[in-house]
């Protein structure tokens, strides 16, 4: 109480000018006090403040302080990583552009074009007589009825899912998209350098894969968000998955069970259960010949790793290329294990090893497989995994430079494919199928044909450059195909009246395919490209 009534009574002598000596005197004691405790006590508050820092943490304000400066980074962290991914679909976007109308339709062939076929001409829920790779893209692709435009927009769709499929699997592993986008770029680096052209076209456009797991990582990542409608989007990308490849299951659980600590893992393996099981029912009620999901013995499991890891060696172009991104990949896991900052690093990376190889001796132990000799496209997705592992141990190093790293990235990823995939060029893939498919299109059209038949490597190609010039002309007819998996368009062209039936010269096997079809062939007219029929409905 002393202290206050001195400071009141200094504050009324501020409005007077007489003063006492005895009041002069108070003044000056209340001052001597008030610069003696000052002296006293700041020592005290200077010990109790270096005693108080380390516990900040559980005091009241310094919690709301913490909690408001997390919520903060959280939301920057999100608008950053929201900015990262748009400019990622962006970038993904121009680059399939580049690629789809660069040297990647050079290894077209019969299957890949009968995927415009059954976009145009008949559309099934499966690849025509399966019972397998479910026909989502060319379902999209089928508002665009120009066969050459109906091709482009879905190489566009399969080679954006696929070049987006190993980011979305880093940004499933890594939060930071510091992390993340640079891994996803230098998996892409590594496929277009060090994989040979038919194996880029396999896995751009051939293969189910990449659609198959954008879609369902794609959903996983959105069931982080923990919304109604983030749910709905989540399950319909993982059935879409499902539906287009049902094995895709054995990607994403793994990856599932190794994503760390994440609120969905519960919610996303539930998902996962269901698609799969939408996907068998799917299948099973196709009308089409069975796939068989029989293992191979146990005592041939060994022998199938090893045929399935000697065929994926055969996917690169340069053992060389590929030795020094290993001996990169090995320096980068070395330099991470020695700084705290590498963890994430080396996590991811184990992650990844680890999905590669359940994928990959699961896969090793199918019938399927082994019906279809080991073909190195069935281990694909084992070699993505493989080399985001090493994408993201190569880069940990350059995690200090945290705005320097991505861009760097993302620049080597275009440059390299502006230099693998070559200079844009419309007239080029139309001169390119011209030379290579239209042996049979004169006559087809001099003699108004309507169906081409005979061995199926040969009769599908012919079918799509037939359709594409008369689409170059106008014309609104059709070509078919009778051979190999065109048992859905039969019933199509036998309703026409009288057509004309067109082959290879001497082709043994037209008079079986003309039974499996039901009709009756005469042999017209043999010119030195094509044998001429006529046919007649049974």
């Amino acid at each position: 109480m002393p202290l206050v009534a001195d400071i009141n009574t200094i504050g009324h002598l501020d409005g007077r000018r007489e003063e006492t000596v005895g009041r002069g005197a108070s003044c000056s004691s209340c001052f001597v006090l008030i610069v003696l405790a000052v002296t006293a006590v700041t020592p005290l508050l200077s010990a109790m403040r270096a005693w108080l820092e380390p516990m900040q943490v559980s005091g009241v304000k310094s919690e709301v302080h913490i909690r408001y400066s997390r919520s903060k980074s959280r939301m920057l962290a999100r608008t950053e990583s929201g900015r990262a991914t748009a400019m990622l679909f962006v970038l993904v976007a121009l680059e399939s552009a580049w690629i789809d109308f660069g040297r990647l339709h050079r290894s077209q062939n019969a299957d890949s074009l009968l995927l415009v076929l059954v976009s145009l001409q008949k559309w099934t829920a499966f690849y025509w007589q399966q019972d397998r790779f479910g026909m989502l893209v060319p379902l999209a692709a089928s508002v665009v009825r120009h066969p050459l435009a109906n091709l482009l927009v879905q190489g566009w769709i399969t080679t954006s899912a696929a070049l987006l499929s190993p980011f979305l699997a880093a940004r499933y592993l890594l939060d930071d998209w510091r992390d993340w986008f640079p891994a996803g770029a230098a998996v892409n680096v590594l496929l277009l350098v060090l994989a040979t052209p038919e194996v880029q076209f396999d896995w751009f456009v051939n293969q189910p894969y990449g659609v198959a797991f954008a879609l369902g990582c794609g959903g996983l990542i959105v069931l982080d968000q923990r919304s109604f409608a983030a749910g709905t989007a989540a399950a319909i990308c993982i059935v879409a998955a499902h539906w287009v490849n049902e094995g895709v299951f054995v990607l994403l659980v793994p990856l599932a069970l190794c994503g760390g600590k994440r609120r969905s893992t519960p919610l996303a393996l539930t998902m996962l259960a269901i698609g799969v099981l939408l996907g068998a029912l799917m299948s099973s009620a196709a009308d089409a010949p069975r796939t068989t999901s029989a293992l191979t013995p146990l005592t041939q499991w060994p022998a199938g790793w090893l045929e399935l890891a000697s065929k994926a060696v055969t996917v690169f172009s340069s053992k060389p290329a590929l030795l020094a991104a290993l001996v990169l990949s090995l320096a980068g896991a070395t330099m991470a294990a020695a700084t705290g900052k590498g963890r994430a690093a080396l996590q991811a990376c184990l992650a990844c090893l680890v999905v590669a190889t359940v994928y990959g001796l699961i896969v090793g132990t199918s019938e399927w497989v082994r019906l279809n000799l080991y073909y190195p496209r069935y281990i694909f997705p084992s070699l993505m995994f493989l080399g985001l592992a090493m994408g993201v141990v190569m880069l940990a190093p350059f995690r200090k430079y945290p705005r320097v790293t991505p861009c760097v990235a993302g620049g080597l990823l275009v440059t390299i494919t502006v230099v693998t995939s070559g200079a844009p060029s419309l007239q080029g893939i139309e001169r390119d199928f011209d030379e290579r498919f239209g042996l049979m299109t004169a006559d087809v059209i001099g003699t108004s044909a309507r169906v081409i038949g005979g061995d199926y490597w040969a009769v599908w190609p012919a079918v799509f450059h037939a359709n594409l010039t008369l689409a170059r002309q106008g014309s609104s007819a059709a070509v078919y195909g009778l051979a190999y998996r065109s048992a859905g368009t039969d019933v199509i062209w036998r309703s026409l009246p009288a057509p004309i039936f067109l082959a290879a010269p001497h082709d043994a096997g037209v008079a079986e395919l003309a039974d499996r079809a039901n009709v009756s062939i005469v042999l017209v007219h043999r010119r030195p490209a094509v044998d001429l029929y006529r046919v007649t409905p049974r």
